[in-house]
C-alpha cells in the first residue's frame, strides 16, 4: 500500500466516478483502476460496487474510508519528515550538511 493507492481510493469514493477521480489526480482512467485493483487484491476486499450511473462504496470500502483518509495524512507526515526545516535567516538554504567537526583519534592519541 503506497500513497498513491490510498489518493486514488479516496478520490473514486469522494467523486463516485473514476473519471472525475482521474481528472481530479491527473492520472488516467486505466491507472485509476489498476490502483484500485492493487488495493483490493492486498486487502482482499471489494471496496466499490457499480450503480447505474457511478461507482458506490460497498460496506468494507465505507469501513475502510476514515482508516485511508489517516494513512494519507501518516504518509503525507512522513514524507515531511525528509524536508528541510524553514530557514528564518534571512540567508538562502543550503542542501549541503555542515562540514564535520569531529576529531578523529590517531594511534598515538589512544595508545597507552
Amino acid at each position: 500500500m503506497n500513497d498513491e493507492i490510498l489518493r486514488c481510493f479516496i478520490a473514486i469514493a469522494e467523486e463516485n466516478d473514476i473519471g472525475k477521480a482521474a481528472t481530479r489526480l491527473g492520472l488516467s482512467t486505466s491507472h485509476i483502476l489498476f490502483q484500485l485493483q492493487q488495493l483490493e487484491d492486498e486487502l482482499g476486499l471489494a471496496l466499490f460496487t457499480c450503480g447505474s450511473s457511478c461507482i458506490l462504496l460497498t460496506a468494507a470500502g465505507k469501513t475502510f474510508l476514515p482508516h485511508a483518509h489517516t494513512l494519507a495524512l501518516e504518509f503525507k507526515s512522513i514524507m515531511q519528515l525528509g524536508s528541510p526545516a524553514p530557514v528564518d535567516s534571512g540567508q538562502p538554504v543550503s542542501a549541503e550538511a555542515p562540514p564535520c567537526r569531529c576529531v578523529v583519534a590517531t594511534a598515538s592519541q589512544t595508545d597507552i
